[in-house]
């Protein structure tokens, strides 16, 4: 398996001392990270932390949030993933007006499902999302996003 998840919701108001900023930055958007999750990437950023092993956050902009997510899931984690082997089910869609997403991430590659939640903006063009592959820790994930996209700053 890819991840193995926490029951404890990381911290989001603590700073971790070892690393230098706990916001993610990118060219419209800026938001606080849970403590202990450093992102990697330029022009999505791949968030995960030693702390919390089973959950993955992903945030980009000006993009197809799916292509990109796929794309970088298999950036980051090749030997997993291959982004034309992964499909997204939706529990929770954006059409009803809401940004919100939730639902399951199929890796055919694997045969194995992660629980995933996030947001699908429209202005600016952006995506939150994080995953993981315990469907007890979905509630987890769930709050992860909220907190993330509460924490969202424009860059305009």
């Amino acid at each position: 398996m890819l991840f193995g998840c926490s029951s404890q919701s990381p911290n989001f108001n603590e700073y971790s001392s070892d690393v230098q900023s706990n916001k993610c930055h990118l060219k419209s958007i800026e938001v606080a990270l849970p403590k202990g999750f450093v992102g990697c990437g330029n022009t999505t950023k791949f968030c995960d932390s030693q702390q919390y092993p089973g959950i993955c956050i992903l945030i980009g902009e000006d993009c197809d949030a799916e292509d990109d997510i796929a794309k970088n899931l298999e950036l980051f984690r090749g030997t997993d993933f291959y982004r034309n082997r992964i499909r997204f089910e939706y529990s929770v869609d954006n059409e009803e007006n809401s940004e919100y997403v939730a639902g399951v991430l199929k890796n055919d590659r694997l045969n194995t499902e992660l629980y995933f939640s996030g947001y699908y903006m429209m202005k600016p063009s952006a995506y939150i999302f994080c995953l993981c592959d315990n469907e007890d820790d979905k509630t987890v994930v769930e709050e992860i996003a909220n907190e993330i996209y509460d924490s969202k700053s424009i860059c305009e």
